[in-house]
Parts: structure tokens; C-alpha cells; sequence
């Protein structure tokens, strides 16, 4: 009997885990496996499923066709890895499991920040069905997401068509021309713009923009159309999430501009909000800021929140009115306003209302039970009890590999699960499309999830399954790379991937364009010294995490007291001890790798990260001792120690470049300027 699986054909969520289930029993050898998957519809207990085995067959169960779905994966990870396939149930530890994926559809329609050479490069593949939004897709689905939130601060003229507004539709892609693009632009490319209008149009910017791909927006509109489907075919919800007022694409015809008190601007963004929602029924909500570019102190009528309103909140409505029983989801995110002006606003919305919060605010990659939330916005969930998702923003790492279930399994536990529907995951000034940097040719242009897998695959099945433990990941890291000691790569892996974390918590930058800790800089260039712990506006640790900054540190030493709580110095001794563990299992690790190039660079991402923990680790004793000497200069002692500390910090540095700048190309970030390893080492 040859193996096989049973399943519904006219289900493309149960067809997709067949097909992984097929996949899986060809790649095992398992000739005589019977595989059965079903859906029993059981509306209180969505996404779950059931596995029961009887002898060589397998029957899964699931609760809906997503949970099918799941179940049929789950068995085909088993399969894949070996390992024993038991009867089991399974539920959604989080309910939405989501990305946050900021979207460049256009030079001419940014998302929030596309002045970083990603972005420009990332527009191809957004227009790119089969070789971008097909595969990755299929690993969304793959790590359990279930939502897709795609960001911009005003997408319409590159989605939709408007009858009352006709100018206002794009046709083609373009982007910014290669070599144009330069630090400390504003982040809207208003640089560039050679109108002054304040939008890139091809009328009066042709000089900066390039053709990506010639497409009418009749072509557009079936290229997101089948982009969306796809993503039901894979039980992933697709939202749209805006900043506000931005108008690009559209300022300057027929009377649109960026002003909230302008009645034509409103009605063309109602128009547009809903044409948006009737073209694609697929979308299932819709985010917003109260932010960014609007006047808050503006009252009355056309306050910010008002504005919302009368634009998304009524477009949604009138939805609603012509489409009754379709559901769409409004999410306000806490920015430049609160809950009650707000929900004030929206008294008379007809569907549902959630709130968001950014969660550790640019940095996810701190501790793993950030108290952010309970202190800044609990109160108001609790007083309006208004759902909230939580917003992970991602703007630590955009380069080196990272990996540390017990740090993700931890941080998912810590969330406030009592008032929140979910989280989106995901960065500001980055998109995560394909890899645009990688020397070696085999790797460049490989899809971002691809590339990240690890991380991706964690956060996504742990917010589905917490109990996945380390035997676990050791069985995917085996079989993502086969010989390889799979006890000792976790280990690595996990050891260096604390390097990030520990430096954000000790000296705390809250927004993106304070810190991008890969290369020690932030939007006006490297951070020395005073710059990163003598900045008298953010010179502290991350509140209530329980560590000591630096300069608190400096004023108790000095003072002839013990500061409570974990200090600087531990922190760099933890650093240098994770580089420790790493580079002796390198040592080991690199002789398995043999000819496996994936395995080869992950495992020079993984020595990276020990000789950048390195540098933190004694740029960090080097600031401490600095900062006594600074309360004291009678204690001369510290400041030599200082001198030798960061002089030490320079050979790391060396390190961290040599490896990092042989595989990585540099590349100009949106937020932070130049990651350029080796130009860096002079300020170093």
C-alpha cells in the first residue's frame, strides 16, 4: 500500500497540507502511511485541530479549514523530522499571529520610510506574484500567521480607480533612480522632490524616478486581487495600516492636499477607503495613526480624530450599509491621541473597534517582560475596554541571523493575553522582501523569510504552540542542516542572540532612528561614547527592567555606593561570556558545515554576533569606568582602565568587520544612514 492523503479538493487551505503531507512522506520514504485530513466545523474553537493514529493511518481533524490546515503541517514537520507522531489537540495560543510589513508600492506612494536603499530594490517584488508574494505567503502560512498588515502612508492612487477623482490613478511603477538616494533625507523623500510639492510626480520628478514595470491599474488591480486571494487560500487575513495626513499620488489634483480641515481631501479619502474595501473584499480591516503629518490641537469638526472618522470610520460604514454581513475591523492606534477622544469620535461606528500599542516601542529585541504597556496605557484599555494588538517592532536587527526560542516562548507568555485579539510583527524602515545585500550570489535576492527562517518559523508557531520546546528546535535545526550538532548550533545560536537584547536594556533608545545596534549608529551617524551613554535626554535602562545605565552607575560608584540591580559591567560579562560559548562551538560547528553555504553564513552571522557582543561588552566597561572618573577625576585609575577597555573595543571591532563586511555588502538604511562596517572602524 503506498502512502496517501485524503483530503478535500475543494478546500485550498486542507489542498495546501496535503500537498506539504505529500511533500514530506516522498522526502521520508514512507510507503505505507495513510493520511486522512477533514474539517468538523466547531465555531468555538477555531484554527484548532485533532490528531489520532490508528496503526500506519493518521486521521486529522480540524476545527475549520485553517485548523485543518495546521494539523496537516504539523504532521508533515513530523514526518520531515522524524519524530514519533502521537495523538494530540491543538489550540491557538494567540489568537491573530501577524506581520507588519511596510510597503514601498511606489516611489510615487511610499510607505512610511523608503529613503534606505531596501526599500527602492524591495518595489520590484511587490508587483512580483510568483516570485515574491507566492512563496511567502506559503511560509506565513508555513509558521502559523494568520495576518498580514501592509503599511503605507497613502496607497490608493496605486490600488484603486475613483470615477468622481479620475487623475488620481497611477499607471506603471516606478522608484527612485539607483545613486540618488543620501542620508538624512526626510523620510517622505521630499528630497527628491523637484517640484516642491511635496510629492514625487512624474510630470516634474522624472529625473529621480525610473520605471520598474509598465502595468495599467486595471493590471494592478488583478495582480492584488490574486496577492489576496492567495492569502485566504493560505487563512491569512490582510489589513491595511495608514499614517495621517499624507495624500501622496494625489496632492494637487483636483483640489487634494494634506490638510485635514479640507472637506474635498476628506471626501476623496472616504471614496477611496471604501472603492479600496469594495475592489478587495478580501481585506478585513483597517489601521490608522491620529499622526505624523496632522495638526492635534485642531478642535472640533476637524480634529484629528474627527477627521478619522468622517474618512476610515465612515468609508468602513458605508460598506457595511451595501455589504451587511461583511465584517472589517477598525484598529486606532494609540499615537498623538487617546482612547477617549477617540472612542468619542467613533461613537456612532457600526463594527468592530481595537486599539494598538507599539509594545517595547522600536525595540522587541530587549527583555522578554517589558512593562511599557502597564505603564503607559493599561488604564485606558481597562477604562474603554477596547481590545489591543500589540505592535513588535523589529528595528534591531536587519542583517545578522537571530535565534533564541526561550527568549520568544518567554516573551509571548509575558503579553497582556487578558485584552489583546493579537500582534504584528515587523519593522518601520526596513522591508522584509527579498535580501538585497549578500556577496555571494547564490544568496542574493533570496526571500527575507527565507533568509530569516528561524526567526520567523519562532515567533509564529510559538504564538500558536508555547510547548514547543528546545528538543524540538534542535530536531529543526537537524533537519534544516543535516550532520550538523544540533545541541551545540542551538546553543550558539541562542547565546549570541542575547547580544541586542542586553545592549537595549542597559542604555534604552526608544525609536528606531536612535539606534541600529548592527552598526552602532543612529540618524546622524556613529555613536561614540557620549552620544550612546551621555546623551542627557535617553541615558537611562529600559524602565523597570531592573538594570543600571551607565551613568547611573558612574554617579554610585563614585559616591562609594552599591547601585541595585544588574549593572553594566555584568551585562559585559554576560556579553563576553555568550561570545565565549559561541566561538568554542565555531570551532566545532564550521568543520561540520562542509560545502552547505546556507549553513556557512549563518554560522559567520552567528561569529559576527560574538565579536559585536564583544565590542558592546567593552565599550560598555570602557563608559562605565569613564563615568566614575567624570563624577571623580581623582580616581585616575578608571580613566586609564577606560582607555584600555575601549582600545580593546577597536579589535573587536575589527573582528565584527572582517567577517560581517565579507559577506554583506553595504547598504544606506532608511533610518539610521550607512551600515558600512569598514567606515564605521575610523569613528570606532
Amino acid at each position: 500500500v503506498w502512502a496517501s492523503v485524503e483530503h478535500d479538493a475543494r478546500i485550498p487551505q486542507v489542498v495546501f497540507a496535503a500537498q506539504e503531507l505529500d511533500d514530506a512522506l516522498k522526502q521520508s520514504g514512507k510507503e505505507s502511511l495513510q493520511i486522512s485530513l477533514k474539517v468538523e466545523t466547531d465555531e468555538t474553537s477555531p484554527e484548532a485541530f485533532q490528531i489520532q493514529t490508528v496503526g500506519s493511518k493518521i486521521l486529522i481533524t480540524g476545527s475549520d479549514a485553517k485548523g485543518a490546515m495546521y494539523g496537516g503541517l504539523e504532521v508533515a514537520e513530523l514526518i520531515r523530522m522524524k519524530r514519533p507522531i502521537k495523538n494530540l489537540e491543538r489550540t491557538p495560543f494567540i489568537e491573530k499571529r501577524g506581520i507588519k510589513f511596510n510597503i514601498p508600492w511606489d516611489a510615487r506612494t511610499p510607505s512610511y520610510d523608503d529613503t534606505g536603499d531596501n526599500a527602492q530594490k524591495s518595489i520590484a517584488a511587490i508587483w512580483d506574484f510568483e516570485g515574491f508574494w507566492k512563496p511567502y505567503l506559503d511560509d506565513l502560512a508555513r509558521y502559523r500567521y494568520n495576518v498580514l498588515t501592509l503599511w503605507s502612508t497613502h496607497p490608493y492612487p496605486s490600488i484603486i480607480k475613483l470615477d468622481d477623482y479620475p487623475e488620481v490613478a497611477l499607471d506603471d511603477i516606478y522608484r527612485v533612480k539607483d545613486g540618488l538616494l543620501q542620508p538624512h533625507f526626510k523620510n517622505k523623500l521630499q528630497n527628491l522632490d523637484q517640484n516642491g510639492d511635496g510629492a514625487l510626480t512624474l510630470e516634474h520628478d522624472a529625473k529621480v524616478l525610473s520605471l520598474v514595470k509598465k502595468m495599467t491599474m486595471d493590471e494592478k488591480i488583478e495582480h492584488w486581487r490574486r496577492v489576496f486571494d492567495y492569502a485566504g487560500d493560505r487563512g491569512i487575513e490582510v489589513y491595511l495600516f495608514h499614517w495621517n495626513v499624507f495624500t501622496f499620488g494625489a496632492t494637487g489634483k483636483h483640489g487634494i492636499t494634506e490638510d485635514q480641515t479640507n472637506d474635498i481631501t476628506i471626501d476623496y479619502l472616504r471614496q477611496s477607503v471604501r472603492q479600496t474595501l469594495l475592489t478587495y473584499p478580501q481585506i478585513a480591516g483597517i489601521g490608522v495613526t491620529a499622526g505624523e503629518n496632522a495638526d492635534n490641537q485642531i478642535e472640533g469638526q476637524y480634529s484629528i480624530e474627527n477627521f478619522l472618522f468622517n474618512t476610515y470610520g465612515r468609508a468602513i460604514m458605508d460598506v457595511r450599509e451595501q455589504q451587511p454581513g461583511r465584517k472589517i475591523r477598525f484598529i486606532f492606534r494609540r499615537h498623538q491621541s487617546g482612547l477617549d477622544a477617540i472612542t468619542q469620535a467613533f461613537s456612532e461606528f457600526n463594527d468592530e473597534f481595537n486599539t494598538s500599542f507599539k509594545y517595547v516601542i522600536g525595540h522587541m529585541y530587549s527583555i522578554p517582560n517589558p512593562k511599557l504597556f502597564d505603564i503607559q496605557f493599561r488604564w485606558e484599555v481597562d477604562k474603554f475596554k477596547v481590545p489591543c494588538w500589540l505592535n513588535l517592532r523589529n528595528d534591531d536587527m536587519f542583517v545578522l541571523r537571530w535565534g533564541n526560542p526561550d527568549y520568544v516562548r518567554e516573551y509571548l507568555r509575558n503579553m497582556p493575553l487578558d485584552v489583546m485579539p493579537g500582534f504584528y510583527m515587523g519593522s518601520d524602515g526596513y522591508v522584509w522582501a527579498k535580501e538585497t545585500i549578500a556577496k555571494n550570489p547564490d544568496m542574493a535576492g533570496k526571500l527575507e523569510i527565507d533568509k530569516h527562517w528561524y526567526r520567523f518559523r519562532m515567533w509564529g508557531e510559538l504564538a500558536y504552540n508555547p510547548e514547543l520546546g528546545r528538543d524540538y528546535w534542535e530536531d529543526v535545526l537537524e533537519a534544516r542542516f543535516p550532520g550538523v550538532d544540533s545541541k551545540l548550533l542551538y546553543d550558539a545560536w541562542a547565546a549570541v542572540s542575547d547580544v541586542v537584547p542586553q545592549i537595549n536594556t542597559v542604555c534604552w533608545k526608544p525609536n528606531d532612528n536612535m539606534i541600529a545596534p548592527e552598526g552602532c549608529i543612529d540618524n546622524k551617524g556613529f555613536l561614540t561614547i557620549d552620544d550612546y551613554y551621555f546623551d542627557k535626554g535617553w541615558n537611562q535602562s529600559l524602565p523597570r527592567s531592573g538594570y543600571v545605565s551607565v551613568m547611573e552607575w558612574g554617579q554610585a560608584v563614585a559616591a562609594g555606593k552599591t547601585p541595585k540591580g544588574i549593572t553594566p559591567l555584568q551585562v559585559a560579562d554576560r556579553l563576553e561570556q555568550h561570545a565565549e560559548t559561541a566561538l568554542k562551538a565555531l570551532a566545532i560547528l564550521k568543520k561540520q558545515a562542509g560545502d552547505n553555504l546556507e549553513l556557512n553564513e549563518t554560522l559567520n552571522d552567528i561569529e559576527s554576533f560574538a565579536y559585536l557582543g564583544r565590542y558592546y561588552a567593552d565599550k560598555m566597561r570602557g563608559a562605565s569606568k569613564l563615568a566614575v572618573f567624570r563624577e571623580d577625576i581623582s580616581k585616575k585609575q578608571y580613566s586609564l582602565e577606560a582607555v584600555a577597555h575601549l582600545k580593546d573595543a577597536v579589535k573587536d571591532w575589527e573582528a565584527y568587520a572582517a567577517i560581517a563586511s565579507a559577506q554583506y555588502n553595504p547598504q544606506l538604511l532608511a533610518r539610521t544612514g550607512f551600515m558600512d562596517w569598514n567606515s564605521i572602524l575610523e569613528e570606532v
